[in-house]
C-alpha cells in the first residue's frame, strides 16, 4: 500500500513521465551510435562536436537565461509576459550575432582556429534561437505540468536527427554530415512544443504587455545580469577542451573526447535532465510555501547517489568495451571515459540541485568562484599541451579541477539551504 501511495505523488509520477521520455530519446541515440561512428570519420564527428558545443556555449549570452525565471511568479499572467519577454530578446540577440558572424566571420574561424566550422558557421544562430525557443517552451509546460509534452519533444528530437544522421551516411549526401540532421531535430522538437502549447498560451495572452514585461525584466534583473554569466562561464568551463582540444591537438581528438563525454552523460540524463526540470518546479513551490528545502535537497542527494552508483557502475565496466562497440578507431574513448567518470559522476549529484542558486537569488555569491574554475581549467588543459604534449594529461587535470569545485558545491547547496527560515 505505502508502494501504491509513494507511486501516485505528483513528484514521482512527474519524474517518471520525463523519464521515460529521456529514457526513450537517449535509448535510440545509443541505438544508433555504433551506426555512425562506422559511417562517419573522426574528422566529421569533430566537427559537429565543435558546432553543438558552440550553441551550448553561446546560448546564455544570446537568451539571457530569462527562461529560467518562468517558473517562479505566482501568477500565469507573469509568467507567460516572461515567456514573450525570452523570445522577443532571444530572436534580437540572434539576429545580431548573426550580423557580427556576416562581418567577421574569417576573424573569427582564424582567431579560435576553427576553420574547420567555416561551411557551418552561419547556422549556429539558427541552432541557438530553436534552442531558446524549446527551452522556454519547456519551463512553461513544466510550470503547467504539461510533462508529457516535453517527453515528446525529446522523443521526436531524438528520433528525427539520429535517423536523419543515419539516412545522410547512407546516401549520396555523406559530405554534408551530421549538423543538418541536428538542426532538422531541433526544428521537429521546436514544432512540436508549440503545438502542444498554443492552447494554454494563448488563455493568457491578452495579459501580454510591453510595460508587463519591461516591468518582470526589471524586476528579475539578476537573473539576465548574473545568471547569463554564470551559465556562460560554467558552459565554457565544461565545453573548453572541445575548443582547446580542436586548437592544440586537432579535430579529430575532439571527436574521441566528445565522444567519451556523450557516453557518461548520456545514460545519468534519463534521470538528471528530467529531476532538474520537476526539481526546480518542486524547489519553486516549496520555497515560496515557505518549507523545508534543506530536507527536500537532502533527500534529492541520497536517491540520486544510489540511481549514480548502478549507472556509472554499469558504465564504467562498458568503457573496456568500447572499440568492440564503436569501432577499433574508438578504442581511446574508453581511456577519457575513466578519466572522466568521477567528475562527471559529482557534476550528476549537483545539477538537479544547482536551481537552487538562482531560486534563492544567489548568482553573484557563485559567479567569482566559476570564473575562478573556468581559468584553472584553462590552465590546466594548457599545461597539458605545453608541458606534456598529452591530451591525456590535460584531461586528467581538467577533471581533478572539477572534482573540487563539485565537492564544494555540494557543500555550499546544502550549508545555503539549511540558513532558510522556515
Amino acid at each position: 500500500m505505502q508502494l501504491i501511495s509513494f507511486l501516485k505523488k505528483d513528484f514521482v509520477k512527474n519524474v517518471s513521465t520525463l523519464i521515460t521520455g529521456s529514457f526513450i530519446s537517449q535509448a535510440f541515440f545509443f541505438l544508433i551510435i555504433p551506426v555512425l561512428t562506422r559511417l562517419f570519420d573522426k574528422d566529421t564527428f569533430g566537427i559537429y562536436l565543435l558546432f553543438s558545443s558552440s550553441i551550448y556555449i553561446l546560448r546564455p549570452l544570446t537568451s539571457l537565461s530569462l527562461e529560467l525565471v518562468i517558473l517562479i511568479p505566482k501568477r500565469n499572467k507573469d509568467a507567460v509576459n516572461l515567456l514573450f519577454t525570452s523570445l522577443f530578446i532571444g530572436f534580437i540577440l540572434n539576429s545580431f550575432l548573426l550580423v557580427i558572424i556576416c562581418f567577421l566571420k574569417d576573424f573569427i574561424l582564424s582567431y579560435f582556429n576553427l576553420k574547420t566550422l567555416a561551411s557551418s558557421i552561419y547556422l549556429i544562430p539558427l541552432g541557438l534561437y530553436l534552442l531558446n525557443t524549446i527551452e522556454v517552451l519547456n519551463y512553461w509546460n513544466n510550470r503547467k505540468h504539461f510533462f508529457i509534452n516535453i517527453a515528446l519533444g525529446n522523443i521526436e528530437k531524438s528520433i528525427v536527427t539520429n535517423s536523419f544522421q543515419v539516412y545522410t551516411g547512407l546516401s549520396s549526401f555523406k559530405s554534408i554530415g551530421l549538423i543538418p540532421g541536428y538542426l532538422l531535430g531541433l526544428i521537429i522538437q521546436c514544432i512540436t512544443l508549440l503545438l502542444l502549447s498554443f492552447r494554454s498560451v494563448l488563455k493568457y495572452f491578452k495579459h501580454v504587455t510591453w510595460v508587463r514585461m519591461f516591468y518582470l525584466l526589471k524586476k528579475h534583473k539578476d537573473v539576465p545580469i548574473f545568471n547569463s554569466l554564470l551559465s556562460f562561464s560554467d558552459r565554457l568551463s565544461a565545453e573548453l577542451p572541445i575548443i582547446l582540444i580542436a586548437i592544440y591537438f586537432g579535430v579529430h581528438e575532439v571527436a574521441l573526447y566528445g565522444l567519451a563525454v556523450k557516453f557518461l552523460k548520456t545514460p545519468p540524463g534519463f534521470i538528471s535532465e528530467p529531476l532538474s526540470q520537476v526539481f526546480f518546479n518542486k524547489a519553486s513551490n516549496a520555497f515560496n510555501n515557505k518549507e523545508n528545502l534543506f530536507k527536500l535537497i537532502v533527500k534529492t542527494y541520497k536517491n540520486l547517489f544510489m540511481v549514480g552508483l548502478i549507472i556509472f557502475s554499469i558504465i564504467l565496466i562498458l568503457s573496456f568495451f568500447l572499440s568492440d562497440i564503436l569501432g577499433e578507431d574508438w578504442s581511446n574513448t574508453g581511456v577519457f571515459i575513466r578519466i572522466l567518470l568521477p567528475l562527471i559522476f559529482l557534476a550528476f549529484l549537483n545539477s538537479p540541485i544547482s536551481s537552487i542558486i538562482i531560486i534563492l537569488k544567489k548568482q553573484k555569491n557563485i559567479l567569482g568562484l566559476d570564473i575562478l574554475k573556468l581559468l584553472l581549467r584553462f590552465g590546466g588543459i594548457y599545461i597539458g599541451y605545453r608541458y606534456y604534449n598529452s591530451m591525456t594529461v590535460a584531461i586528467l587535470l581538467f577533471s581533478f579541477i572539477g572534482i573540487i569545485y563539485n565537492i564544494f558545491l555540494m557543500y555550499y547547496f546544502l550549508s545555503i539551504s539549511k540558513k532558510i527560515k522556515q
